[in-house]
């Protein structure tokens, strides 16, 4: 679990855990100052299948949703998120790495 404190204070909170069937489970949460969870964030105050990573000056933020497969393959995954929770189309990651 990791967090990040936006320029207003708001906090994005950023977890995953791995559930029975080994399926990787991520969200990041946005919080207020206060702790309450800021329902025009995202869907809801979540966005489901990324981590927050890195915050950037116009608070943006770089999430990852990178996989391993059973043979501990690794493909990363990021994508940029307005500071609302949509997603920025204009972000292309691609990665050649096998």
């Amino acid at each position: 679990m990791a967090f990040s404190v936006l320029q207003d204070g708001n906090i994005l909170v950023g977890g995953s855990y791995q559930d029975a069937t080994f399926h990787v489970n991520r969200k990041t949460i946005k919080l207020n100052s206060q702790g309450q969870i800021d329902q025009s964030f995202g869907d809801s105050g979540i966005i489901d299948g990324f981590t927050v990573n890195y915050i950037q000056e116009n608070q943006s933020f770089i999430s990852e949703a990178s996989l391993i497969d059973f043979e501990m393959g690794y493909t990363p995954v990021f994508s940029r998120f307005y500071p609302d929770g949509t997603l920025d189309d204009s972000f292309q990651f691609s990665s050649n790495y096998v």
